[in-house]
């Protein structure tokens, strides 16, 4: 009797192919589940487009790679993330990717055109004149329907632009004869229909160059305006320290020629003083001579002396009558009649004129002296006033070196340099904005469908 079969084993078959099934459910749904939440996710990239700092390109770059690891057959991510790149200056790692999109893709018209924007920012100038040239060439039998033709007349008119550009603000960027070659294929493809678009494109670009270059010429003539009073009121400010130098030069000249004079005239009274002070000490000497004569012959007479009430005179009293006063005191000691009498008289005569002139001397050399102390005190101020004016002239002189170093820095600056265009005046972006806005709002709405 045959053994039966184990049942069991079958089942576990069966079980075993309903966890495989199972799983692949799960792989398939959970490829599908963030499909419906890709909208928020592309939102999410185009917010981190908007900056182009190292970190949000970073962050942007990382996104994008989250989002094709779960959807990597969904070609509208690389093209949001194309959009980014082109945003963030990436050009040409965004032209690389839009040329993938390309190739593997229904032709988009607005990626073609973000791509020739990408390729000029690039540098790839001849790339970005064939990229327009198939651009134009796809324009013809498109139909005539309202968004088709909408969408063609944008395209002629940025293809115009783009020409303008390369044309009139960067024409030293590709050879004139490659440019022309290329302008003249793309005018053909556009035909009678397309071609004033183009040419109304590249007056678009003609129109806002000529403004930028008006308002370039107008702050140049601002600027010179400025310069041209700066370098007045430098040149103004500069006579008047010269003149405060020659103000400060001529000042201590007159102090200079005051002290000279004070000295040749100090000098003067120091010799004064010097002679008066010899001839008041040999006038002192004879004082003391006479005085000690009539001292020998009054001595045995009498203890009261005419000569000390003479001797002890001080100057700036009045004059006394010698003569008198010595007569009569001498009578009262020797008598009118005796030798004695007529000796001391002489020399009490004489006593007198010496303390007289003594007298004079002295009121002389306080004179002098005091004169000697005035021009002292003199020299010391014209002193002082010397360097204080030398200082303030080596300050001014100082700034107004400065000043016309400063001037002629300023006037020997060339005036050609002010004739280069500006960032501003070479940009793509001030003729032709990249629309970054109006793409981010096309892609999310393929996502909201």
């Amino acid at each position: 009797m045959p053994k039966p079969r184990f049942r069991p084993m079958r089942s576990e078959k069966q079980f075993t192919l309903a966890i495989a099934i199972a799983l692949l459910l799960t792989v398939a749904f959970g490829r599908l589940l963030p499909a419906r939440e890709l909208a928020p996710q592309v939102a999410s990239l185009f917010q981190l487009g908007t900056k182009n700092t190292p970190s949000a390109v970073a962050a942007a770059k990382s996104h994008y790679e989250r989002m094709k690891r779960d959807n990597p057959r969904d070609r509208r991510i690389d093209y949001a993330f194309a959009i980014v790149l082109v945003n963030q200056h990436q050009y040409l790692e965004s032209v690389e990717l839009l040329t993938g999109l390309q190739q593997r893709s229904k032709p988009d018209v607005a990626a073609s055109r973000a791509k020739v924007w990408a390729q000029i920012q690039g540098r790839r100038i001849t790339d970005a004149l064939q990229e327009m040239a198939a651009l134009s060439q796809s324009l013809k039998g498109t139909g005539d329907n309202d968004s088709v033709s909408k969408s063609n007349d944008e395209t002629a008119r940025f293809i115009g632009a783009m020409f303008g550009f390369l044309e009139l603000v960067r024409p030293g960027t590709v050879d004139n004869e490659l440019r022309s070659k290329y302008r003249s294929m793309v005018l053909e493809n556009l035909g009678d229909r397309y071609t004033p678009l183009f040419d109304a494109g590249h007056a678009d670009v003609a129109e806002r160059l000529d403004g930028l270059q008006s308002d370039r010429k107008l702050a140049q003539e601002r600027k010179a305006a400025s310069h041209t009073a700066r370098l007045d009121r430098d040149k103004a400010t500069l006579d008047d320290a010269l003149g405060e130098i020659a103000d400060k030069e001529e000042a201590m000249q007159w102090h200079q020629e005051s002290m000279r004079d004070a000295q040749r005239e100090w000098n003067v009274v120091k010799t004064q003083l010097d002679s008066l002070r010899a001839d008041r000490t040999r006038l002192t000497a004879q004082i003391v001579t006479v005085q000690a004569q009539i001292s020998e012959l009054t001595r045995n007479r009498t203890t009261v002396l005419p000569t000390t009430v003479i001797d002890q005179r001080r100057p700036g009293t009045p004059e006394l009558d010698f003569s008198t006063t010595t007569t009569t005191a001498t009578n009262r000691i020797f008598g009118p009649t005796t030798p004695e009498f007529a000796r001391v008289a002489a020399l009490a005569v004489s006593l007198g004129r010496l303390n007289k002139q003594a007298f004079d001397m002295d009121r002389r050399l306080l004179s002098l002296q005091q004169r000697s102390a005035e021009l002292s005190d003199r020299g010391l101020r014209d002193a002082d006033a010397l360097d204080q004016h030398d200082a303030a002239a080596q300050r001014t002189a100082k700034r107004a070196k400065a000043l016309e170093k400063k001037i002629n820095r300023e006037s020997a600056a060339p005036k050609a340099s002010t004739q280069v265009p500006t960032s501003q005046m070479t940009a793509l972006s001030t003729y032709l904005p990249f629309p970054y806005e109006q793409e981010r709002k096309r892609v999310l709405a393929w996502f909201e469908k």
